[in-house]
């Protein structure tokens, strides 16, 4: 079928993996969407998959698919694709996703496009989107060779929409020929894991190299505890040793899209852009206000992320938030910028109209902030010589998250 599009379906820590229902998803709106799911699973798998899109399941609960790596599930696959001939088949750019598709190609002699964030169906061919130097370019590359394509996406490229259809099951044979029974897995290690995931957490508190020490992240972790959220870290934070790797965001690590992403000591490298630019609301503490980080940011603090944080960890455990809505007035100096020039802003005066955007916050005593406008990106950077205001002024952007669960603008 021209439109019949696959997903491999793959489940971690007995779930059916969130970039697997995204892939569902976008399938669907292009066309007819099935899934391939070997292995054990969850009962409500097959339930869950039809509910993203999935109108048909070719399904094998089989445990050779768990024990041994990749050759079974490529030998399965191989099989299945030579039988029905479906137009595109989708792979999450996971560790199992990478090398069930690579053995795949070279198997089926099948063209592949890696690490896409996007891709269409045109008259037979693919033609997919893939960031490049950290998502500050797209470049756009077509497949028109014929028959089935593959394509590895990066995890948060879609969004999962749940759908009320049923799905029919197709049960497969798994190989019987010793020849796939080559990789056995003789011992899986769980990292232990505190909090929620953090591919999927609504907030994530995030530091880099500006924490100087292992030490420093008791503190962030704090604040993801108060605000509902999961802790990330750049890379040069997971080299040195300090969290481990399955804390790491950026282009060689995961792909976030929260709801609320705070920057702590981030300077704003792109390969760390690459994995949380996409972020709803990004909030920046950093003590030089020529970072990066803040050309991307929708609020930022310059100030010592060692006095602004704990600050806002006492403001938090304190509670007692109200609604109250502050106009952000960014000021441009014609001279150099960031360092001349702010405008005092009362959000108490009635009579005050915003001449150019709102931002909605929560929290108490707000009277007056002193706004300045970053020289680069021309958005609002936030300067206040004492720390305890600047403090309280982030603890309103997050105290908003933590109550609606929606971004600040």
């Amino acid at each position: 079928m021209a439109d019949l599009i696959w997903v491999y379906a793959e489940v971690v820590e007995d779930k059916i993996t969130p970039t697997t229902l995204e892939l569902l998803s976008k399938a669907a709106e292009l066309g007819t969407a099935e899934a391939v799911l070997l292995g054990p699973a969850p009962d409500d798998a097959v339930q869950t998959l039809a509910g993203h899109g999935a109108g048909k399941v070719y399904r094998s609960a089989d445990p050779v698919f768990r024990d041994y790596l990749t050759i079974p599930a490529v030998e399965t696959l191989a099989a299945l694709i030579k039988k029905h001939q479906p137009a595109l088949m989708l792979f999450a750019s996971s560790y199992a996703g990478r090398d069930v598709a690579g053995a795949l190609s070279a198997l089926l002699d099948l063209g592949v496009i890696t690490d896409i964030g996007d891709f269409t169906l045109k008259d037979g061919s693919v033609e997919a989107t893939i960031p490049a130097l950290g998502g500050s370019y797209q470049n756009t590359s077509t497949l028109a060779v014929a028959g089935t394509k593959i394509l590895l996406v990066r995890a948060k490229s879609f969004e999962a929409k749940p759908c009320s259809q049923s799905a029919s099951v197709e049960e497969v044979t798994p190989p019987s020929d010793p020849a796939v029974r080559k990789v056995h897995v003789t011992e899986r290690v769980t990292v232990r894991r505190e909090g929620p995931q953090l591919e999927g957490a609504n907030v994530v508190v995030a530091g880099g190299r500006g924490l100087k020490s292992s030490e420093h992240f008791d503190m962030l972790r704090q604040l993801a505890e108060l605000l509902g959220g999961a802790v990330g870290a750049t890379r040069a934070v997971v080299d040195a040793g300090w969290v481990p790797y399955s804390l790491q965001v950026g282009q060689t690590g995961k792909t976030v899209k929260p709801n609320l992403y705070i920057a702590c000591g981030i300077s704003g490298a792109v390969q760390h852009l690459a994995g949380m630019k996409s972020s709803k609301t990004i909030i920046a503490v950093n003590k030089d206000p020529e970072a990066p980080i803040f050309q991307f940011s929708d609020l930022g603090v310059v100030g010592d992320v060692f006095k602004v944080v704990p600050q806002l960890i006492e403001e938090l455990k304190a509670g007692d938030y109200r609604p109250v809505a502050l106009a952000l007035k960014p000021y441009r100096d014609e001279g150099r910028g960031v360092n001349r020039g702010t405008q005092e802003i009362d959000a108490s005066r009635k009579e005050y109209r915003p001449t150019t955007r709102r931002v909605g916050c929560c929290g108490r005593r707000l009277n007056r902030r002193r706004v300045i406008c970053h020289p680069v990106s021309d958005r609002p950077v936030i300067r206040i010589h004492d720390v305890e205001p600047r403090a309280r002024f982030v603890i309103q952007i997050c105290a908003r998250e933590r109550v609606t669960r929606s971004p600040c603008h």
